[in-house]
């Protein structure tokens, strides 16, 4: 409970926390202290984050408002107090417990199944994190997208829309001494179909990493859910680089290659991206 009452006032104060997801924000919480100051004390200090709690300050706060400057007025005063040095240390533990995650995620996916760990460990740094919340699009039908996704937790949707056209046609007059005339009115249906799920450790995209298409369905959270974002092109880069390395290497053995992907992963990767139900 104490934890929750301090991420509702983060909220609903702190500027950064806009930034953050809920799991790094109760994170964060780790970092906050309650801090007592004295009269004639002046907050909030440099490189700190303070919200008012209880005694007289001026100018003054009332209880859960952020401070912006004041002076204590009373022999103590109470607040709850972030200092930005403690709130990066926790965010860069929590970045890595998230690259960690992801990593797990890549290892076993068909596109980086048979890759060694520390190639995996390059990726992972050029991967973008989402949190979407139940109801969130990742992505829609008929829209480039510039990312294949991986799913650490959550669900997702996978739907497609159909646009069906027709005209309805009837004759009619408006008396026997007139001609008979033909009216007509247009008619659009619009239908939804789902056509599958995803869950955690899945992967949507990878058949569009070589080739700029328009996405054949629509994706959307069914839950809070997390995902990583690998950028097409920096992946494409990846392996041209790799292959052009292979090629130079076949015509100059001094050329190092140990830095990209070998030629087996390389195999695998374009593998999984043609036929990822069978690459294994």
């Amino acid at each position: 409970r104490g934890i929750d009452a301090i991420v509702e006032c983060l909220q609903r104060t702190w500027p950064r926390a806009k930034e953050l997801d809920g799991r790094a924000l109760r994170r964060v919480t780790r970092a906050a202290r309650l801090m007592e100051a004295y009269d004639g004390q002046c907050l909030p200090e440099k490189e700190q984050f303070c919200v008012f709690l209880d005694g007289r300050v001026d100018p003054p706060y009332k209880w859960g408002e952020a401070v912006t400057i004041c002076t204590i007025r009373s022999m103590k005063a109470e607040f709850l107090s972030l200092r930005d040095t403690d709130v990066e240390d926790v965010l860069a533990v929590h970045r890595e417990t998230e690259r960690r995650r992801a990593f797990d995620t890549l290892k076993n996916v068909p596109l980086f199944r048979r890759w060694s760990k520390s190639k995996v460990h390059k990726i992972c740094q050029m991967l973008t994190f989402h949190y979407l919340r139940r109801g969130d699009r990742v992505v829609r039908q008929g829209e480039a997208t510039d990312n294949v996704y991986f799913l650490l937790d959550g669900s997702c949707l996978i739907s497609r829309h159909r646009v069906e056209r027709g005209k309805n046609s009837w004759p009619t007059r408006v008396s026997k001494k007139h001609p008979v005339v033909w009216q007509s009115v247009r008619k659009v249906r619009r239908s939804k179909k789902a056509i599958g799920r995803l869950g955690a450790g899945d992967t949507y995209g990878e058949q569009g990493l070589m080739k700029e298409a328009p996405c054949g369905e629509t994706v959307t959270c069914t839950e809070p859910s997390t995902l990583v974002a690998l950028n097409k092109r920096a992946f494409r880069d990846v392996l041209d680089k790799a292959r052009k390395a292979h090629e130079q290497a076949q015509r100059d053995p001094r050329v190092n290659t140990s830095g990209h992907p070998s030629a087996d992963e390389l195999l695998a990767a374009v593998a999984a991206i043609d036929n990822p139900d069978n690459a294994g």
